[in-house]
This record gives C-alpha cells, structure tokens and sequence, in this order.
C-alpha cells in the first residue's frame, strides 16, 4: 500500500502549484524573499490558505493567466512592478483586488488611480496584512463564481458534451467502488496544503477524528478548508481531487436524498457578479443551465442579502445579483434538494441545499429599486421534457451498480479526460487485486496516451507489456492478437522501424485472415500499410499487390466505404506507379483519385491540390509542359487559401510555375507523349 499512497501523492504534486481553494493571495516584489517581509507572509499564511510567492513578473503574468476562471486571487505587487505588470493582468476576472506595496504613496498612486480593481496604496506592513486579510475574509463569505454549463437548443448532444459530462462523472464517482485508504491519501494530502495554518491544522484533526456519514451536511456548512476545497473541485471538475473527497460526496448526497423536499419551495441566494458573468445569464433567459457544485440558497431573503447589502468597499466592476428561485419537490429524482437548517452550524439561515448539477431555467431577469439584479429561476426536474431525454441518456450509461478503478478510468479516456486518465490507470495496475486482463488493458490504453502524446518508445514499452500478457491469455491467432500485433506495428511505423512495423503487420494479417468473414475491415488494413512500407522500402511490385487487393475489395458493388479514403487508396497506388516511372498509370491513377475527391471533399481541400501538383510533376516529366503548368496553377491556387502568403512551400510552387513558363516561351510547341 506504500508504493500506492507515494503514487498519489506524486499524482497530487501538479495540484500544489495552483490554489486547492477559490479564494488566494499572489504576492509578486523582486524581494518578496527578503527577511524584512518574512513576518508579513508568516501572518498571511496564518489566516489565508494560499499565499504564493513571485520575484519574476513574466512568471507571475503566465501563473495568472493559467488559474482557473473560477478562481479569485488578491494580488499584492511592489510600485516599480506594478506599473509594468497591472496594465497587463488588471483585466483578468481571476485577479479580484489588487494591492500596491511600496516606499512612495503619493508617485504610484497617479498611475493606480487608473485602475478600478486596484483597492488601496500602501506602505505599512500593518496596513497591507489588515487590509489583505479583511479582503480575502469578505471574498470567503460571498462564495465564488457560479460554475455552470448551458443546455442549448442548437447544439447537438453526446455524452461528451459541456452540459452531459458533469453529470456522468458525478454518477461514476458516486457509484465508483470505495477504498479505505481514500481517506488517509486525503488527509494526508491536506496536511501538506495548510501545514502553515494551524487553525486549519485543527479543523483537519477534527475532520479526520470525528466525521462520520451522518456528519456530512454539518460539515459541509462549516467554515474551513473542506468546503471551499470541495467546491472548488466541483466547480472546476477536479478530478484527482473529487476522486479523493467523493466519501464526502456520496454522503452529502445520501442525507439530501433522505431529506428532500416534500413541498414548494421559494428560496434565495446574494452572489457578486461581473459584469462578463452576468451577461452569460442575460444570453440565457429562456435556457437551462446546469449548476455544477452544491447550491446554497435560503428560504429567508433577508439572509441571501445580508450576503450582497452593506459592504465596504466592493469593487466598482461586481454587480450585486439576487438569485429568485422556485422549486417544485421532483417524484423520482437524481438531483434533491433539502432544508438542511437541523444539520447546519448557522441553524438561523434556513438554508436549502441544492444537490451538485442541479438544472434550472432562467426565467426572467430584471433589476430592482435598490439596484439589485434579480435573476429568477426555476428548478427543472428530470421529467422536463426538455431534460428527459438527456438524463435517460445518463441512465442507460450508467447502470445502478458499483464501477470498478478501472472502468472509471476507461470512462476518464472516453470522455477525453487524458491527463487524468494516465493517473487512474497507473493507479490500477498498482492494486493488488487487479485480474491479468485489466492490467493488460492498462497496459494498451497507457501506449495510447503515450502515442498521442509523439512518445512513441514510452508507448512501445507499455504496448509490448501488454502483448506479452496476451501471449498468455489469448489463443495464437486470436483477434485480440492480431489487434496488439497491428498496434505494436503501428508504433514501430511511428519510429520509422519499418523492417519491424513489416513484421508484425504481417502477423497482424495472419491473425486476421483466420477470421476472414468477420475481420474484412482488418485485414485490409493490413494490406494498405504493408503496401505503404513496400512503397518506402523500394518494393513496389509487393506494394502494388497489397495496394490493389485493397482496391478490388473496395470497389465491390456490395462494399461500404468512406469515399475519401478510396480517393486516397487510388492516390497511393499512382505515386508507386510514379516511383516506378510508369507514367501513363500514375496519370490514371491520379484521376481517379481527383474524380472521387471531387464529389466528396471541398474543391479546395488540401488532398486534391496534392494530386494536382503529383499530375502536374509526372506531366513536367513527360514533357507535356502545358499540362503540367495547368496542374500547377489549379494546385498552386488551392494552397495559396490555406498556406500563410510566404510559406516556403508557395515559393517552391510559384519558382516550379515561372520555370515552367520560361520553358514554353523557349520551346512553345509541346511534345506529345
């Protein structure tokens, strides 16, 4: 178990460089280091989770830009980097106020008075710590920026869509078999995030003795590190975290469900805007929208403005937005909501929880006389029509029973999650109790990442892994085998290994041919790459055969294929022709391939200029330069839409063209071939 914990940890190590909550502090002065600031950042650390440190402004600029949008950072900057770097990062809705720390008040204050996110100039330490800290307490308590998706009419749905992924991976999570050693990898993992914060120290201490599924609500309405860390892995579908927390969230999850609702409810929530935010709600009206954290809201509206009313000092560009919610109790539902006030530390705010991915319409927004936006909004059960559809989608992928890590993680790779991805299944083949042919799984899915990622030895090591097992597990001309035998063929091509890619396409084919009737597709594949290492490799008469089995089994009155790629079958067999100096085939073949392009692709796409400019060489050859120079132009016409104007590659072109040219000025009259 050992190994695994150091795995996660390593797996959490990329989690430490950004803020594992909303709410931070970025702190960037040439000698912020220095011993003189030492008390200053030991007593932000003391009461402020994230405190991260910058001496170099580019690398500032650049941790700035890659922080989610979800996050909210008070940056603290010197005067002499300030005037270089506010301009530049004042405009970033992750930078919420902004601190000017210097010697002179009354210089930089000229320039700062430019900015409205800028909150004060300073020179006292006292002053900037009392300052900083007041600021990050009150962006604490009006929560952060509402993480949503939009249902919209006019985009086709998958399940890898915006609106469909959040609620798949909340189901796998939920339903994803637990580990008793979760937990510990957690608590572990917080440790190290506030070990600068004791009173953080001890809510962990707390949390780790004390909580229990019965606890959960009542955890997640206290203040401390747990809930802002977990809704900020909702909000930004943090997956390693979300794996970690996912106890928490099943039982969350379970008490709203054993407490839902049993009658209307009008509930409301204060929230900050900007006006970017706000907008994105204003193009919404009449659409639903997916929330994708937990959403708290109360019954009392004094409390829900108590959220937005009465304070200091809110910066100019944050609108004040009340949120006018209906609910109607769903029959059957897979998104409840819960008065939770007997669970809750703050028992006086009539607090309803709304389950995460909740869906709402957005019915009408308007603004009222204390200049308050209302957004109203109304909650969507899974009978909506409009949402019916969707969510039987979700139920029939997600079947009611326990998922296992790694069907989890081939869920992660559907749904394009990829970094991710390679973390869960390395994490499989560190359990103990994974079966010979998951860790053969992992093995291959492991040599897929590392190939789209143009590693291609690291993807060879864990696809010959892989096919070593299977050696074991499959019969020897399996179509499990002929698959590994093509893909291990495959990297090898990838590594311009084409005596080795040869090889194993040939035991790919082998293995394929023994089933024929059901591996068509397969064996044809086959043929054309081996036909394309024979071309390569000066072999044009094997190349030609394979090629051309592939072209009789394509051109079949009963055979089905992407049109595209018979154009591109027809342009491989012409340059071996051409490579050959067969001329006349290599011509015939090129216009076939240009005949099927032209009814299946664009006029301009890149594949017919290709042909075009092949045609215009083996013209050039045989000397039937008024051809060759028409086949240049329509090609070189082509290329110039899509290639920047002094790509190499039209120079090449247009001398080839004016060479041409010269030619026919100096020779007018064409051979004939």
């Amino acid at each position: 178990m050992s190994s695994e914990r150091a795995s996660i940890a390593t797996l959490l190590t990329n989690i430490e460089e950004c803020p594992v909550e909303t709410f931070s502090v970025t702190w960037i002065d040439q000698h912020v280091n220095d011993a003189e600031n030492a008390e200053t950042l030991e007593q932000l650390h003391s009461h402020i989770n994230f405190v991260k440190v910058f001496v170099k402004p580019d690398e500032c600029q650049k941790y700035l830009c890659k922080m989610s949008p979800y996050d909210r950072t008070i940056l603290i900057v010197s005067g002499s980097l300030g005037k270089q770097l506010v301009p530049d990062v004042e405009i970033l809705p992750q930078v919420s106020s902004i601190y000017i720390f210097c010697t002179v008040k009354e210089i930089h204050e000229v320039w700062a008075n430019n900015y409205p996110k800028v909150r004060s100039v300073l020179t006292e330490y006292d002053e900037l710590t009392d300052a900083v800290i007041g600021d990050y307490r009150l962006q604490v308590k009006q929560d952060g920026p509402i993480a949503y998706n939009i249902l919209k009419k006019d985009v086709p749905l998958n399940l890898s869509s915006s609106f469909i992924r959040p609620h798949l991976l909340i189901d796998y999570l939920l339903r994803l078999e637990s580990n008793p050693n979760d937990q510990e990898e957690l608590f572990a993992f917080c440790h190290g995030q506030y070990r600068h914060n004791a009173a953080e120290l001890q809510t962990l201490h707390q949390f780790q003795h004390t909580y229990s599924p019965d606890t959960a609500l009542t955890w997640y309405t206290r203040d401390g590190f747990p809930y802002q860390m977990l809704n900020k892995a909702l909000r930004t579908q943090h997956i390693h975290l979300l794996f970690l927390y996912r106890f928490w969230i099943k039982d969350i999850y379970q008490q709203l469900l054993q407490h839902q609702c049993k009658t209307s409810i009008h509930a409301f929530r204060g929230q900050y805007m900007t006006t970017s935010e706000l907008q994105l709600f204003q193009n919404s009206i009449g659409e639903v929208i997916c929330i994708n954290s937990f959403f708290s809201t109360s019954t009392d509206v004094d409390v829900a403005l108590n959220f937005i009313d009465n304070v200091e000092g809110v910066n100019a560009h944050l609108h004040r937005v009340l949120f006018d919610i209906h609910a109607d109790p769903p029959v059957d539902t897979t998104k409840p909501f819960a008065n939770i006030r007997e669970f809750s530390v703050f028992g006086d705010e009539e607090e309803v929880l709304f389950s995460m991915n909740s869906s709402f319409r957005v019915v009408d927004i308007d603004t009222n006389t204390d200049g308050i936006v209302v957004i109203e909004l109304r909650f969507c059960r899974d009978d909506d029509i409009e949402l019916q559809p969707i969510f039987n989608r979700i139920k029939a992928e997600c079947k009611d029973e326990e998922i296992s890590l790694i069907r989890f993680a081939n869920f992660l790779f559907e749904m394009k999650y990829f970094k991710e991805t390679e973390v869960y299944y390395q994490r499989c083949l560190l359990l103990p109790t994974g079966s010979p042919s998951d860790k053969c799984a992992c093995y291959e899915q492991l040599s897929c990442l590392a190939l789209r990622k143009n590693r291609f030895e690291l993807s060879l090591n864990w696809q010959k892994q892989s096919h070593d097992m299977k050696l074991n597990l499959h019969e020897p001309n399996s179509v499990d085998l002929a698959r590994s035998y093509f893909k291990l063929a495959e990297i090898y091509e990838k590594l311009n290994n084409s005596p080795e890619a040869l090889t194993h396409y040939k035991l790919a084919h082998g293995a394929f041919r023994c089933h024929r009737h059901s591996q068509g597709l397969q064996l044809n594949k086959c043929r054309r790459k081996m036909g394309h290492i024979y071309s390569i490799t000066g072999r044009y008469s094997d190349a030609l055969k394979h090629l051309k089995k592939v072209l009789k089994s394509w051109t079949q009155p009963d055979t089905s294929v992407d049109r595209s790629e018979l154009g591109k079958l027809y342009y491989e067999i012409g340059c071996v022709y051409h490579k050959m100096q067969v001329r006349d085939k290599a011509i015939l073949n090129y216009t076939s391939a240009l005949k099927v392009y032209q009814k299946c692709i664009s006029p301009e796409h890149k594949y017919i200029a290709d042909v075009l400019e092949k045609m215009a060489i083996v013209y050039r050859d045989q000397g039937v330069y008024i051809q060759s120079l028409l086949h240049y132009e329509k090609a070189q016409l082509i290329y110039q839409k899509y290639l920047p104007t002094r790509h190499p590659y039209l120079s090449r072109i247009d001398a080839t063209v004016r060479n041409i040219q010269a030619q026919l000025k100096h020779d007018p009259v064409e051979e004939t071939v």
